[in-house]
């Protein structure tokens, strides 16, 4: 490794951690220690009896040396804890996935669904659907958006935790053109009451807050809107700061700004919103740099991997999209 590369390492791995200590204090967590998220650098193949080498601390497990299932296999193996909400344990049957086929784009998506900002890849126009005898968010997601591997990005735009735990009557949000005003306001304010009956508070406040929109329901609506707003300030605080501990940066910016939509008056909110973009940007700036220089070097998986975090923070930079494209020989 260059002096330089090492530089940006060292300084990539620094900001990681300052970032983390400091947001996720602001953010009331109380974390006495925290680790950087480890870093890929280059592919690690095993030899019998070695072991895989130390960048920095917690460098990314290498694939194994020998692993008996398929990326099919892994596949399977990772929807399952996926539909019980158990993120950990999917991401690492997803990584075994890629080390078998690192173009897979099932295992791909899924990792991306991880991460993702699900109104910003689906969209903010949806309509009402009632679970009905037989479904699954697989399913679902098959009729509605075309593939049921998109079942996890759905059960995010719906703040459903767990997707295999759907209840028969229960309202989700299907990404699509609205229903007519009138009909559409009556059956929000019903999923509201029917989710809040659920104890899924956060669910029922958006349903109330979309109704307080339309003019039927909009007295009604507010009234909840209003009665609801502290708990579930509070819990997306909560969100924003597991997000920042796992240095999902994307989903502690939406997290802090659904509160800023909330409560536009929140002041500690905002300065928080304020350091986390600013920790993501040089995060962003630093990433690319690697990637740049890892591309020179030939070193194309590293430069993928490196540029995908970049778009995991930043969808639309198209600078680490071209870049990517480039590294892929496309």
């Amino acid at each position: 490794m260059s002096g330089l590369r090492a530089s940006w390492k060292i300084l990539s791995l620094g900001v990681r951690a300052a970032a983390v200590v400091g947001l996720t204090a602001a953010a009331g967590c109380g974390l006495r220690e925290v680790t950087p998220a480890p870093k890929a650098v280059g592919r690690f193949v095993a030899q019998p009896g070695a072991t895989a080498p130390v960048a920095g601390e917690g460098s990314t497990p290498a694939c194994p040396v020998f692993d008996p299932l398929d990326t099919t296999q892994h596949l399977r193996k990772a929807v399952e804890p996926l539909m019980a909400g158990d993120v950990a344990t999917a991401r690492d049957e997803l990584r075994l996935a890629l080390c078998q086929d690192p173009d897979d784009a099932t295992a791909k998506s899924l990792v991306w669904q991880l991460d993702a900002v699900a109104e910003d890849a689906l969209g903010h126009d949806f309509f009402c659907y009632e679970v009905q005898s037989g479904d699954s968010m697989p399913r679902i997601a098959k009729r509605f958006l075309g593939d049921p591997y998109r079942f996890f990005l759905l059960a995010r735009y719906n703040e459903i935790e767990a997707p295999g735990r759907l209840r028969l009557g229960q309202c989700l949000r299907i990404p699509g053109p609205p229903e007519a005003p009138g009909d559409q306001g009556e059956r929000l304010y019903r999923c509201g009451v029917s989710e809040l009956g659920a104890g899924q508070t956060k669910s029922a406040f958006e349903f109330f807050r979309d109704a307080s929109r339309i003019a039927s329901t909009r007295e009604r609506a507010q009234a909840k809107v209003l009665e609801l707003t502290p708990a579930v300030v509070a819990l997306y605080r909560k969100e924003g700061a597991a997000a920042l501990r796992a240095q999902s940066y994307g989903r502690a910016t939406h997290a802090f700004r659904t509160i800023l939509e909330i409560d536009p008056a929140n002041e500690s909110v905002e300065r928080l919103l304020r350091d986390t973009e600013t920790v993501q940007r040089r995060l962003v700036d630093l990433l690319s740099g690697e990637a740049q220089e890892a591309l020179e070097r030939g070193e194309r998986d590293e430069a993928v991997a490196d540029l995908e975090k970049v778009l995991e923070m930043d969808p639309h930079n198209e600078g680490a999209r071209s870049l990517r494209s480039q590294a892929l020989g496309r």
